[in-house]
């Protein structure tokens, strides 16, 4: 017997223009039967406060809701979890709808604090959807229906999210942290590779760039499609986004589902071969990882040596991954014990690491890449304590005789 379907959830973006210059994003879902009793969580959003001058959805009309039997009211419960709620007063009756106005768009000179606010790069938007979307909590699986309305939009503008590109219906089936967790772009000069609709790859950009974008897209697409085959990838979408930074001193990036942003400065000197150590980087999150160079090729060392060269952290990684594919837990325990399977002493030699205790590395630990050589260093000591309030930074104890107190800190 087939089962139903997850609820629906459809979302419909409309962007608004004066002229060519973008002033909100009007977002409208519609919630399939949610069933609320009074005093539960009809929709949420983490706070974002610190990527904009000005908080987003303050004010009490803010985000509005209906049904069948009309108005609902919305209270708003700042969370200590730094979500916010907006809670239902009475129970909801059939499907609800909920509207909102994403005016709180930072212009191309705000200052960057992570690329992942809503933005304006060229006569576009960019951003992140946990800056924009306020949605159904996460404990839930929907149909999502994910669309672009582009009527108000000037001629020629394209919309991309990272499941797919508008302004036709994406649909996807799973938790709202698919919208919230991943990136999307709509403006008029929205331009990509390829320069079609593909089904698998999209690399977008604003504007004309000054140094060769369409060799590094083509060049970001031969990775990504190495790295798929490596990680036996069957996702069917992945969207890389490029956004223009006039506040920033150097490059940066976010990598979120199926997507990450990356920013690059005008008159910087820019190749695209500059970017591409950035890119490998963004793009491997997508996949789970050992994190510390390092450390991965420490164990690394140790299994080819136990193997015989047959074997390498690639296999370990790629365990990890069938267990999260299959729903599976990933947490340290997981990855000691599949560790174990390669190395014996794994588990006893994390446990002496985590101890603090003294792990002095074999000569052809690092090999076949590094060599170990022993080195002395002085143990580092702030020499001061430091404390934060109101957003405010305060040096307190400040050690005698120490770096810090000869700097001239009291």
């Amino acid at each position: 017997m087939a089962q139903n379907p997850p609820p629906s959830l459809n979302i419909t973006v409309t962007p608004k223009y004066e002229g060519r210059t973008p002033k909100s994003l009007d977002v409208h879902l519609v919630i399939e039967r949610p069933d609320l009793t009074s005093n539960t969580t009809l929709v949420s959003m983490s706070d974002v406060s610190e990527l904009f001058p000005v908080p987003p959805y303050t004010s009490s009309d803010a985000i509005h809701a209906s049904d069948s039997e009309g108005d609902i009211p919305l209270v708003l419960e700042n969370a200590d979890d730094r979500e916010r709620y907006w809670k239902v007063v009475r129970k909801t009756t059939g499907n609800v709808t909920v509207t909102y106005s994403a005016t709180h768009i930072n212009n191309n000179s705000a200052p960057t604090v992570a690329l992942l606010d809503l933005r304006r790069d060229h006569d576009g938007i960019n951003g992140a959807g946990m800056s924009v979307f306020v949605l159904p909590p996460e404990d839930k699986t929907y149909t999502i229906n994910f669309c672009w309305n582009l009527r108000e939009s000037p001629d020629g503008t394209r919309a991309v999210w990272a499941y797919g590109e508008g302004p036709g219906t994406v649909t996807k089936i799973g938790s709202t942290k698919l919208v919230s967790e991943s990136h999307f772009a709509v403006g008029p000069s929205l331009h990509s590779h390829p320069s079609t609709v593909g089904e698998d790859f999209g690399f977008y950009w604003f504007g004309q760039p000054d140094f060769e974008v369409l060799q590094l897209a083509e060049w970001t697409q031969t990775l990504f499609r190495c790295m798929r085959r490596f990680f036996r990838d069957t996702e069917p979408t992945y969207r890389i986004l490029m956004r223009r930074s006039a506040s920033s001193s150097g490059t940066g990036a976010a990598a979120l589902l199926r997507s990450f942003m990356f920013s690059y400065t005008m008159d910087a000197n820019n190749t695209w071969e500059s970017f591409q150590i950035l890119l490998s980087h963004e793009m491997v999150h997508t996949w789970p990882m050992l994190s510390g160079d390092d450390d991965v090729t420490w164990l690394d060392a140790k299994i080819r040596e136990r193997s015989n060269g047959t074997r390498s952290i690639d296999d370990v990684v790629l365990k990890l991954l069938d267990r999260t594919r299959l729903s599976q837990d990933d947490s340290l325990e997981d990855l000691l014990d599949v560790l174990e399977e390669e190395l014996e002493s794994a588990r006893e030699e994390y446990e002496r690491m985590a101890d603090a205790k003294l792990v002095v590395p074999p000569d052809n630990s690092l090999s076949p890449y590094l060599t170990v050589q022993k080195t002395g260093l002085e143990q580092y000591e702030v020499g001061f304590e430091k404390r934060t309030e109101e957003g405010k930074s305060f040096v307190s104890k400040v050690v005698p005789d120490s770096r810090a107190a000869q700097a001239g800190m009291r």
